[in-house]
């Protein structure tokens, strides 16, 4: 539900976000940093799924220095594209 504040500057903008799939995987690792270390299975984390036309999320327990979250700015690597949660934000 959209709070009423926003309700004169609403639009449809015509984008749906759908849920495509959930990867799970556990790690030892305790706390993330900015490095995007959690986008590279060789680092412990997951790859991105197709970035060209999936929004990859991310959701990690912990984060280095205080950090909540982050996103790659458009035209980055498609290697680490996506957005980056930190779990207690959902």
């Amino acid at each position: 539900m959209l709070p009423l504040i926003f309700d004169t500057v609403k639009a449809a903008i015509g984008v749906d976000f759908k849920l495509q799939r959930v990867v799970r995987k556990a790690t030892t690792k305790t706390s993330w940093s900015t490095n995007d270390a959690m986008k590279k299975t060789s680092q412990g984390g997951i790859n991105p799924t197709s970035p060209d036309s999936v929004l990859n999320l991310w959701v990690v327990g912990a984060m280095t220095g205080g950090v909540i979250g982050y996103a790659q700015f458009p035209g980055g690597s498609p290697a680490t594209d996506g957005v980056v949660i930190l779990h207690s934000n959902l």
